[in-house]
């Protein structure tokens, strides 16, 4: 009786998943049909339907097993199986489908949190990359004083000050906002630029800068220089958030600090990709707001976290 039992809700189980199969089935041809009639333009002839297909149809071995499992036990418990209950079980499952009963905001934080660059931070981050940072940061073969770090050594020796970090560092507040006159705080004091680096960038002559300061306040009895500037991807998407009037800024808004954390692991990434960049730049992710409510001082973030690494290094 136990075995009878156990099959029964085997049987059961079975009709359910077929169930679920064929509403997924449909709903993908649904999509299929839907993605033709009205985004067939997205894709490159010839074989459109193809892709559409492909595309569509994308099955994982995760999928593939669950099939494979439900056709042997369809085989095993045919004789068993009351088929009829497809006919209520599909359209309950479609019913589901269609009314977002299995999608939530989960789902978008996953797929930001993904290793892929079609997000918004990733792209974010390769823009911020491939057009900036790799031009500021690496020497190239023909001029070794376009690196960042020999351009800071070369201003060290030529105004004889010392550098608290030979690499660009890159503030990233977790409000994503960061005041640009940063010598506003107490404790930095804006400097002479470092020389500047000259890039061909599509045909156009480009000039790149990087500010210094100077930083009041002594760090273990010493006072130090640093090269210094805020992620500007971030204070774009910042600007983009207050001024955009449609349903995606509340998303954006909700989403801030996955888009935040995923843009800061992604660059680090890159940067961490290549010889001439891995060691040539520090990102510093901080609080811009204290526990009372009052603003973090810029100067202060410095101090403190380049306090810390000095004290770790001797």
């Amino acid at each position: 009786m136990v075995i009878g039992r156990i099959e029964d809700m085997i049987s059961n189980s079975c009709i359910f998943l077929t169930s679920l199969i064929v509403a997924a089935l449909i709903n993908l041809c649904w999509k299929m049909g839907h993605e033709w009639l009205y985004y067939k333009h997205h894709y490159h002839p010839p074989n459109i339907v193809k892709q559409i297909f492909l595309r569509v149809f994308e099955i994982n071995i995760g999928i593939f097993l669950i099939l494979v499992i439900d056709v042997i036990l369809l085989v095993y418990f045919w004789s068993k199986l009351n088929l009829l209950e497809l006919l209520f079980d599909v359209p309950l499952c479609l019913v589901a489908m269609a009314s977002g009963l299995l999608r939530s905001e989960f789902d978008q934080v996953s797929f930001i949190r993904k290793s892929h660059s079609l997000d918004y931070a990733g792209g974010m981050a390769s823009n911020y990359y491939f057009g900036y940072l790799k031009h500021v940061l690496a020497a190239s073969v023909t001029d070794v004083l376009e690196g960042i770090c020999e351009r800071i050594k070369l201003y060290s020796a030529q105004n004889s000050v010392s550098f608290v970090s030979d690499k660009l560092v890159i503030l990233i507040p977790n409000t994503m906002y960061l005041n640009p006159k940063i010598d506003d705080s107490k404790l930095l004091e804006k400097t002479n630029a470092l020389e500047p680096v000259i890039k061909n960038r599509a045909g156009v002559q480009r000039r790149f800068y990087n500010d210094v300061y100077r930083i009041k306040k002594p760090i273990n009895n010493k006072y130090y220089y640093i090269v210094l500037e805020g992620a500007t991807p971030l204070q774009s998407f910042y600007d983009a958030m207050q001024e955009e009037r449609n349903i995606s800024r509340t998303s954006l808004k909700r989403m801030q600090r996955e888009i935040l954390l995923k843009f800061y692991t992604y660059l680090k990434k890159l940067l961490l990709s290549r010889p001439d960049t891995e060691n040539e730049a520090e990102l510093i992710l901080y609080n811009a707001y204290k526990e009372d409510g009052s603003k973090v001082d810029v100067g202060e973030v410095i101090i403190s976290y380049f306090h810390e690494k000095l004290k770790k290094e001797t």
